[in-house]
């Protein structure tokens, strides 16, 4: 039933990237000066989970690349390179273009090393530092652009630019960085604004007539995937959910996509955006996105229709979280920007009351 499986993959770059032109056109002008060697606009690239922030970069640095030798791309996960060594590492495997890591090495020997590669081949070097807000410390994103962006001052010929990628729509990474670092970063921002569910569908429908043969999912299912992706908000919940789906259906012999497959495959690929979210939470905001779990959970056990209020988990979460009355609805408001939870009013025995629902998660 699959024709390309690869097109339903989380790193999957393809050939037509919908609804991000806008974004592509802004990224491409601020790398273009690195395509003549000359330093790159700096960028923080800023938009919730699954916007497509990711993609679009690996897509920008790939055609870029194809165009010029003069300009090497360096990905960073922050995920899992937190330091400035293993960042530095990491550049240093791309520009000497070995994969030999540079273990015993000091962390300045290794920077020159880097800049002497760097100035040898006259290269510009984009770094581009995805989830830069797992970073371990203000210390290490201190160390890690004021490396890169005064590099050149004590290296002559060395130019290196930074694209910095933020799943926290909130967070100002320029917040307790040093002075010096703040005034040679000066980045300009890229918004990646939420998908619709109209784009949703036609870029479901474009990856489905790669990755799928004809009539495996009818444009009731193809809807119905939409909708499902539409209650967390994050394209990749859909994509995994077209995978899945089709997989199930494989596995029961059947030729195509049943509304129950992908009843199925949602309980499994709704934790690919919550699961990536809560990554991105402060340990607070957690731990109250867990209280209104419990709080939901104890609800439906009690066979309460109506949910829980804002201030049933206000009260709990002072109590139990000491989580101060601002806190709290500075955490509720991020809560529901990120999609993991709705404030809905609703009609009560006391009037009109704001509940607190976690979004389809449950």
């Amino acid at each position: 039933m699959f024709r390309d499986l690869s097109a339903f993959e989380s790193d999957y770059i393809p050939d037509r990237f919908l609804f991000r032109e806008e974004q592509i056109r802004e990224l491409s002008y601020n790398l273009r000066p690195a395509l003549k060697g000359c330093s790159p606009v700096n960028t923080i690239c800023r938009g919730l989970p699954g916007t497509g922030k990711t993609t679009c970069l690996r897509k920008l640095f790939s055609e870029a690349e194809m165009h010029t030798k003069k300009l090497v791309t360096v990905y960073v996960n922050c995920q899992i390179e937190r330091s400035p060594f293993s960042i530095y590492s990491k550049v240093y495997r791309k520009v000497t273009d070995t994969k030999i890591s540079p273990a015993g090495l000091s962390f300045e020997n290794l920077v020159a090393a880097v800049a002497k590669k760097i100035a040898e081949e006259n290269k510009v070097v984009l770094l581009c530092l995805d989830d830069v807000n797992y970073m371990g410390s203000k210390s290490a994103m201190n160390t890690t652009l004021f490396t890169a962006l005064r590099l050149h001052q004590e290296f002559e010929g060395v130019r290196i630019g930074v694209f910095a990628v933020l799943s926290d729509v909130h967070k100002n990474i320029l917040d307790g960085l040093n002075a010096g670092v703040v005034s040679s970063f000066r980045p300009a921002e890229v918004y990646f604004p939420p998908y619709s569910a109209a784009e949703m569908h036609d870029i479901y429908q474009a990856r489905i007539l790669q990755g799928v043969y004809p009539n495996v999912i009818s444009g009731d299912i193809l809807d119905l995937i939409v909708d499902y992706s539409m209650k967390i908000g994050d394209l990749r919940v859909g994509l995994d959910l077209i995978k899945r789906s089709v997989m199930n259906a494989e596995n029961d012999a059947r030729t195509s996509v049943t509304e129950e497959d992908v009843s199925r495959a949602f309980s499994v690929s709704k934790d690919v955006h919550v699961n990536e979210t809560l990554k991105t939470l402060k340990n607070g905001e957690r731990q109250l996105f867990e209280l209104i779990g419990e709080m939901t959970r104890e609800s439906k056990e009690r066979g309460d229709a109506a949910g829980v209020t804002s201030g049933q988990v206000q009260r709990r979460a002072k109590d139990e979280l000491n989580i101060g009355y601002t806190y709290f609805f500075e955490y509720i408001k991020k809560l529901e920007e990120l999609r993991l939870v709705d404030l809905v009013k609703k009609d009560g025995v006391h009037g009109r009351m704001s509940y607190v629902e976690v979004r389809g998660f449950l």
